[in-house]
């Protein structure tokens, strides 16, 4: 462990100190942004490991209110520099990290450069198709500044190949866990080479048409074939996740099992067993307790994956201790014939096998927790969205709409417009937009498409998306506030609202019936 913290120390020391000078040497204004955030990012890594040192002055903030979002254990947020939608529960310390402040720091800091992906061609639920193009070439951009970062030498690696220090790193994990599952620096350096040339520097490297085609070629790069973020049932794995990791979580079959045992690849079924793993591995008690209450696509899946694994080599299976170690748990799961003792024969005996083999399966969770890639759930929606209405009042969306666009323009023509505002008042402006385009369809008696009934279904996630970091621990909606003033007798008017009504209106459907929608008010 030693060893593996000094050289993850020297990488995110040599990272930090090049992306500044990036960031020094680029004149363009967006790159120079793309390098900031590497230093940024670089910088968490470092202060997770070692909380004695002090970030760049520039970055101090980016940084602080990621390492707060890791110790407060925040769950899925967007609300950091780069505004990708993190899980930061992720960052407590589990499995051997707990026993000492050490092993906690180089969890923390080895889990944001694991899971953190540098993506291709992202899809945000909540963005418009042009803030997600905009996300991807951040993300690209960034990645290839880091290739390029890595190809220099710094003061703390002065004669030193830095790819050699990532792979001092990568590899012995690699000899435990295995491979990436996101695409590596080492990939995406070749990728650069292919397209920049040999010895390729920021010069030509700040070419936003070379970076479309960097990320076209990207896109045809090796699939992520776990997913381990948040992701909506209706979206493409390969665009949410695809990506470069600095020292990507890596690719295991267990993971990859309980992927494609739940939803969408398995309609409606969110969460797994641990029974799921013996199944596939070919224990027929498992099989047997689990049933066929999961369905026929479950029972489908399991026998694509019992053919896919049962034709596996030994090679695959001795690839890493990872893969030997569930390699080794299947013997006691396979079934003992009238060869060995009678008391292996009976139901019982096959249970405590069963019960083994689980034990020891998760001990492994356990051990390579840290390095492994955790299988989600993508979010599972209803096949028909739950009837929604929007006030049909489409002159006051256009016209919020219109309000928003002139704050937009104006904050940024006075250069009083961060990023992270941009983005949230873009969205607003797109979502304001939209229910104005609802709202006349409903006018019109024009029905709904899916897209515009999932909208108004998920329209609260949306506003607390766009509100996200600037809400206080007031969260009362009511308020008052003093409007004039008479001297005459030393009085004021006030006006105040209260907390929100609850408002049912009997509204009509679009097959021509009607239902009671339910929202809110102002009281006042």
């Amino acid at each position: 462990l030693n060893n593996l913290t000094t050289h993850i120390d020297r990488l995110c020391t040599h990272m930090v100190e090049i992306s500044l000078k990036q960031y020094d040497e680029i004149t363009d204004t967006w790159w120079r942004n793309q390098a900031l955030k590497n230093v940024a990012f670089f910088a968490v890594a470092k202060a997770a490991l070692d909380p004695d040192w002090n970030p760049p002055d520039l970055v101090a903030n980016m940084v602080e209110s990621v390492l707060e979002l890791m110790e407060a254990h925040a769950g899925f947020s967007s609300d950091w520099f780069m505004h990708q939608r993190e899980d930061f529960s992720q960052y407590v310390p589990r499995g051997h990290y707990t026993r000492s402040e050490a092993l906690e720091r180089y969890f923390k800091g080895l889990m944001w450069l694991g899971r953190m992906n540098f993506r291709v061609f992202p899809d945000e639920d909540w963005l418009s198709p042009e803030q997600d193009n905009e996300r991807g070439q951040n993300e690209t951009a960034q990645a290839i500044l880091i290739c390029e970062a890595m190809n220099r030498q710094s003061s703390v690696l002065l004669k030193e190949d830095v790819f050699r220090v990532w792979r001092l790193i990568y590899l012995p994990t690699a000899f435990f866990v295995g491979e990436s599952d996101d695409l590596t620096p080492v990939e995406y350096n070749e990728l650069a080479l292919s397209i920049y040339g040999d010895d390729y520097g920021l010069a030509e490297i700040v070419n936003m048409d070379l970076l479309e085609e960097f990320r076209l070629e990207a896109q045809e790069l090796r699939d992520p074939r776990i997913l381990s973020d948040f992701m909506i049932d209706y979206m493409c794995m390969e665009n949410v996740t695809k990506g470069m990791a600095v020292l990507g979580q890596r690719f295991i079959p267990d993971s990859y099992m309980l992927w494609q045992l739940v939803h969408p690849n398995v309609p409606g079924r969110t969460m797994p067993r641990g029974l799921d793993i013996m199944n596939v591995l070919g224990s027929d008690r498992a099989a047997e307790i689990i049933g066929t209450t999961p369905g026929e696509i479950y029972l489908s899946q399991i026998e694509m994956l019992r053919d896919e694994f049962s034709g596996l080599t030994l090679a695959n299976w001795t690839q890493n201790l990872y893969w030997l170690w569930l390699y080794s748990l299947i013997p006691v799961i396979d079934g003992f014939d009238a060869d060995y003792p009678s008391f292996m024969n009976t139901s019982a005996w096959n249970d405590k096998c069963l019960i083994t083999a689980l034990g020891s399966w998760t001990e492994l969770k356990h051990d390579t927790v840290l390095y492994a890639k955790q299988s989600y759930s993508s979010l599972c929606i209803p096949p028909v969205p739950l009837y929604g209405y929007v006030e049909p009042v489409p002159q006051v969306y256009a016209r919020l709409a219109s309000l928003c666009k002139m704050m937009l323009d104006g904050l940024e023509g006075r250069y009083l417009l961060s990023v992270d505002m941009r983005e949230r008042l873009g969205y607003l402006h797109n979502l304001l937009l939209e229910l104005r385009d609802i709202s006349i369809k409903e006018l019109t008696s024009v029905d709904l498409s899916y897209e515009d009934l999932y909208l108004l279904h998920r329209f609260g996630y949306y506003l607390r998306a766009i509100e996200q970091g600037e809400t206080t621990d007031i969260d009362r909606a009511a308020l008052i506030v003093d409007v004039h003033t008479d001297p005459n007798d030393n009085s004021v008017l006030e006006e105040a609202t209260g907390d929100p009504i609850i408002i049912c209106v009997a509204v009509p459907t679009y097959n021509g019936t009607v239902f009671i929608a339910k929202g809110a008010t102002y009281s006042y």
